[in-house]
């Protein structure tokens, strides 16, 4: 099922897919999103996490979707993670005036159009991602591929991707990619994920980090 909107349930932020006996024990309060390749728009989201402390320098309630995840599309092309700001608009026991604001989206190529790892604030300026699992050098570290499930260190601030699931082909990259609370790449790891520097085995699993080594798609 493609989802296009993010839903936010009482007491969680989840995506609009549940079954049908599901449906009466939650309550839908908002929602935010729609289809769309720019900036706050969604292809496919596909996962959500939400930083609840603050962590990594960046306000409490920033959320984070993964955008291109579609199980039945193999033509979903998002590649792209996207992050908004909750705003509680001074009245935070009333969760029903919320509003969520666009505040970056990061992947491959998503203000430019090539190959290279960005991160793209201007909403109008943004893209859909090129999927990619590294372009072969430093530029493309932390490029994403059908990106899936994602998690937030609610320590650190660091967010963790799925880049991307078995269950997703073509493009794909068997490994865990690591950035910091504003987007910015720090690691991947998984098998066989670097393609050249400190952190090559040649095969066997592998961490590559952003500052000295040049990442490539993971083997299954």
């Amino acid at each position: 099922m493609k989802s296009t909107r993010i839903v936010i349930l009482a007491g969680a932020l989840a995506l609009l897919v549940f079954a049908p006996t599901a449906q009466a024990s939650k309550q839908v309060i908002d929602a935010f999103g729609e289809a769309g390749s720019l900036g706050g728009q969604f292809t496919s989201a596909a996962g959500v996490a939400v930083n609840d402390t603050g962590a990594g320098g960046v306000p409490a309630g920033t959320v984070y979707v993964t955008d291109d995840g579609s199980f039945d599309d193999p033509l979903a092309r998002g590649n792209r993670v996207q992050r908004f700001q909750r705003e509680d608009n001074g009245t935070p026991a009333e969760t029903t005036d919320d509003t969520y604001t666009f505040v970056s989206v990061w992947g491959a190529g998503v203000e430019t159009g090539g190959t290279d790892f960005e991160i793209c604030t201007v909403a109008a300026s943004c893209r859909e991602g090129t999927g990619q699992g590294g372009n072969g050098t430093p530029a493309g570290n932390g490029s994403l591929s059908k990106p899936g499930g994602i998690a937030v260190d609610q320590e650190t601030g660091e967010v963790y991707v799925v880049d991307s699931s078995p269950r997703r082909t073509p493009d794909n990259h068997f490994r865990i990619n690591v950035y910091s609370a504003t987007g910015v790449f720090m690691r991947s790891f998984g098998w066989d994920v670097v393609a050249s520097g400190p952190g090559n085995k040649a095969t066997g699993w592998e961490v590559c980090e952003a500052a000295v080594d040049v990442s490539k798609g993971g083997s299954g």
